[in-house]
């Protein structure tokens, strides 16, 4: 059923993930907010997303993407 391949796929979604996400480390690591100088709904529109990738693979976030760590956590406050 869908549960076995979604487990099958795991690593491949995983990696899907991360590479989706590399742009978005990368201009976090440039400056604190995705847009402008303070959060904006683009950084809550992807807090939500991470969200989700958290509430499927806890850890995910601090474990595959460190750098992101600081940002969510400023997000979850």
């Amino acid at each position: 059923g869908c549960i076995a391949q979604w487990q099958r796929e795991e690593a491949a979604w995983r990696e899907k993930t991360l590479t989706l996400l590399a742009p978005i480390v990368q201009t976090l690591t440039k400056r604190p907010w995705l847009v402008g100088e303070s959060a904006s709904v683009a950084d809550a529109a992807l807090a939500g997303q991470l969200t989700m990738v958290e509430f499927a693979f806890p850890g995910f976030v601090a474990s595959h993407a460190p750098a992101l760590s600081a940002w969510y956590a400023k997000l979850k406050v």
